[in-house]
């Protein structure tokens, strides 16, 4: 391999591990707190787990995740909403998003 190839090939990795990072970042793993958050909004653990697994790939398929701070629970709902169509969420997708979200945003 050349000099050039070897460079180019390192910036190619460290930007695909630069980008699971801000995966990581902009879709937390399900935790304990966004368990019994999720509980307390009668959502269940499969939910969430299932809410993530389409917010990473449903939602970061035309844009980058955005970070679960920057909305409370009530603007992640509305903004599911208002993406559903867009992103053509049927109404399950649409629900295990929001209870992702919000789960998430009220156990930071």
């Amino acid at each position: 391999m050349t000099k050039h190839r070897k460079i180019v090939f390192a910036s190619l990795l460290a930007s695909g591990l630069a980008g699971c990072e801000a995966m990581k970042s902009g879709a937390p793993a399900v935790n304990p707190e966004m368990t019994r958050a999720a509980a307390a909004n009668g959502d269940s653990i499969g939910t969430l787990a299932a809410g993530r697994r389409a917010f990473a790939t449903r939602c970061t398929s035309c844009h980058a995740p955005v970070p679960i701070a920057k909305y409370n629970s009530a603007e992640w709902r509305a903004k599911v909403l208002r993406m559903s169509d867009r992103a053509r969420l049927n109404e399950a997708e649409a629900k295990q998003i929001t209870a992702y979200l919000v789960a998430a945003r009220e156990s930071l």
